[in-house]
């Protein structure tokens, strides 16, 4: 099949789950033998980190979920560009990458040109690209013929966790598409009950099978959080720091991450403010625990069973997809969620005064206990490599396949 994946963010560098797990699914499918293309955001060629957070991250860091994707960056990484009317071209892992930049109506003109020259089979996008004129864009170039990728609630124009209110004009276009994916069964039941769609499960995680190597160590190493931010509980986070001064915490800021987050991470003596990393497992081997106290409900928590597939005990809040992603591994621990108002025309979220209570529980026990964080250790390295291990991309082709036959 010629497949195009379609987005108003970036390929290159992008931190955010539900974009990792775009690229991964395309380089899969480019893998198993498909015609797979992208077409992106290209930055402005002019694009500078803030200073402000610069001078809080470390010289290696870069933010934002797009802009290691420029041209320096692509020739930083050795992967050669071809110039293009309005942006490049490259390939990566199979798949051949169209950036556009300009505004969202030049970008939208461009990938229709695109479209209209290739004619894929399939076009896939992402639910928070789901507005005009990108999703119309989309839509009407092949037919309808269009996969929204579902991967965060909150992005979905109904429902109430939905952040932006609710758009029923952009919820009818989405009804429009010709298929629908999401990556758990919580997301699938709330887009069943709220937006009258039938999403196929997928869950997001990656489709190679190597066994990954089991880096948990007792007693040593950071207690890590990722995209520490209002929305992923970084309230919890540092008020664990705080409770524990004992112990060593670890920070990596990505897409959430804001000014006053990293100030506050800064102000907290025994935490370190790590670099993203590409490969996420330099970060793993510096982890003994991972944190992943979000406060919105996750679509499914592509972190949690990431580290875990490298034999760190995940802790987790018990809110949406969580539970899903830790395979029935310990913990789970019952956290208050976001709460999202309507005033007036605006979404506001109201982050819940923290309850640490039983997240420095269980982290005193896997730092004193080391029977305890053994156990844990290991079952969660042997249920999500085995997780992993029977994931495939031909359930997705047959979905797809399915689809074509009406």
């Amino acid at each position: 099949m010629k497949l195009a994946f379609c987005q108003t963010n970036g390929w290159i560098g992008v931190k955010s789950g539900g974009l990792i797990a775009q690229r991964r699914c395309a380089e899969a499918l480019a893998a198993a033998g498909h015609d797979v293309m992208a077409i992106v955001r290209l930055p402005d060629a002019d694009f500078v980190e803030p200073q402000a957070q610069m001078d809080v991250l470390p010289a290696s860091a870069e933010g934002g979920t797009h802009y290691r994707q420029s041209r320096t960056a692509l020739k930083r990484l050795g992967i050669p560009c071809e110039e293009l009317t309005g942006g490049i071209r490259f390939r990566t892992a199979g798949v051949d990458v169209y950036a556009f930049g300009g505004s969202l109506e030049a970008f939208c003109a461009m990938m229709r040109t695109q479209l209209e020259k290739s004619s894929p089979d399939w076009i896939h996008v992402l639910e928070e690209d789901d507005g005009n004129p990108f999703l119309s864009t989309c839509l009407n170039v092949v037919d309808r013929r269009v996969i929204v990728h579902m991967h965060s609630v909150q992005c979905l124009p109904f429902g109430p966790l939905n952040i932006h209110g609710e758009d029923p004009e952009r919820a009818a276009q989405l009804r429009s598409a010709r298929g629908a994916v999401t990556p758990s069964n919580f997301s699938r039941t709330y887009i069943e009950r709220h937006g009258g769609i039938s999403p196929k499960v997928f869950p997001p995680v990656t489709y190679d099978p190597t066994l990954r190597p089991n880096v948990g160590r007792f007693g040593e190493g950071f207690i890590t959080t990722i995209n520490p931010s209002a929305i992923k509980g970084i309230a919890i986070f540092i008020a664990l720091a705080r409770a524990l001064p004992e112990l060593r915490f670890a920070a990596i800021p990505t897409w959430a991450t804001s000014q006053a987050d990293l100030a506050a991470l800064a102000g907290v003596p025994n935490i370190s403010i790590l670099a993203a990393e590409d490969d996420v497992s330099k970060i793993y081997r510096q982890t003994a625990v991972l944190l992943a106290p979000a406060i919105w409900e996750e679509t499914f928590g592509l972190t949690a069973i990431e580290a875990m597939s490298y034999g760190l005990p995940v802790i987790a809040s018990d809110l949406g997809g969580h539970r899903e992603a830790k395979l029935g591994v310990d913990y789970l621990v019952p956290t208050a969620p976001l709460q999202i108002k309507q005033v007036g025309d605006a979404r506001e979220l109201v982050v819940p005064e923290p309850d640490i209570s039983e997240w420095a529980r269980i982290v005193a026990r896997l730092f004193s206990d080391e029977r305890e964080y053994v156990r844990v250790s290991t079952e969660s390295h042997h249920a999500a490599n085995e997780f992993i291990r029977t994931r495939s991309v031909q359930p997705f082709v047959q979905y797809m396949e399915q689809l074509s036959l009406g």
